[in-house]
């Protein structure tokens, strides 16, 4: 579950700000940092667990027509799919911190 940016990070390869940096450039997805957001955990657990585990993806908030949702891989296409599967609403898809959002999963799907 611990996703590949934290691994760099453990391995002392590359750390989680220059990696988020380049991710936000590469991706043009916005930052958030989720520890000083008010997470909705009941809406992330109204999507499938299993997917949101295995992916580390969290959908954190809704606006109207559309689900926030946090990752650290905003190139997984396959946790993209999963997800607009298990809802009609548009995805809106934030980068945040790997600490952050695994906390957050962790909370969420006890």
């Amino acid at each position: 579950m611990e996703p590949f940016i934290q691994v760099l990070s453990d391995k002392g390869i590359l750390p989680v700000d220059k990696s988020l940096k380049i991710l936000c450039d590469k991706s043009r997805f916005a930052f958030l940092p989720l520890n000083s957001y008010d997470v909705d955990l009941e809406l992330a657990r109204k999507f499938p667990r299993v997917t949101c585990q295995r992916w580390c993806v969290l959908p954190f908030d809704r606006t109207s027509k559309s689900v926030l949702v946090a990752t650290a891989n905003p190139f997984n296409q396959q946790a993209a799919k999963e997800l607009a599967e298990a809802t009609p609403n548009r995805l809106l898809w934030y980068l945040v911190p790997p600490s952050d959002l695994v906390a957050n999963v962790r909370k969420a799907f006890r």
